[in-house]
């Protein structure tokens, strides 16, 4: 336990409230599929539960719901999915579980998901996808590709990553 601003935190970096909170919130999700909850079911922005845990980053409830059989390739607002979600986001291990969960990835159709983390400096997440094996010369929105976005967006340290991996200009 260590303490930051006077508030004890654990190794992840939460505190005991924000700890119970994420326990609480995984009861929640537990007791709704329990009770029969359509595991896909869209909300209001037209988001799956998955999509929302792997935007926030929450990995526990995230493989809760791949057990419980969500779609891992369900569309939300934006068009995106939750491994695009979680990539933009920066969380690294919520995209680990994603692709070992079979998320679709190198086509065109799922392009964002490549280029997503190119357009924040999250370099864990772009090493992680390149150790997938992710096609990064796929071009994307505007024909831009991951290379071009970090580029354009001074991410030098996801730009060295990518030429390091081959990518073009």
């Amino acid at each position: 336990m260590c303490h930051v601003q006077g508030h004890p935190q654990d190794n992840t970096g939460l505190t005991p409230s924000r700890q119970a909170h994420q326990r609480s919130r995984l009861q929640v999700v537990k007791g709704l599929l329990e009770a029969g909850a359509d595991v896909n079911a869209k909300g209001k922005y037209n988001d799956t539960a998955l999509i929302r845990a792997a935007e926030a980053g929450h990995l526990e409830i995230l493989r809760i719901l791949l057990e419980k059989g969500a779609d891992d390739n369900a569309r939300g607002e934006k068009i995106q999915t939750a491994l695009m979600s979680a990539a933009a986001a920066g969380h690294l291990e919520v995209v680990k579980s994603l692709l070992d969960a079979g998320a679709r990835v190198n086509t065109l159709d799922d392009s964002k998901t490549l280029t997503s983390p190119a357009f924040r400096p999250h370099p864990e997440v772009v090493q992680g996808l390149l150790d997938w094996g992710i096609d990064f010369e796929i071009q994307g929105h505007r024909r831009n590709t991951a290379l071009k976005l970090a580029s354009a967006n001074g991410h030098f340290e996801v730009v060295k990553l990518l030429k390091a991996h081959g990518a073009r200009e």
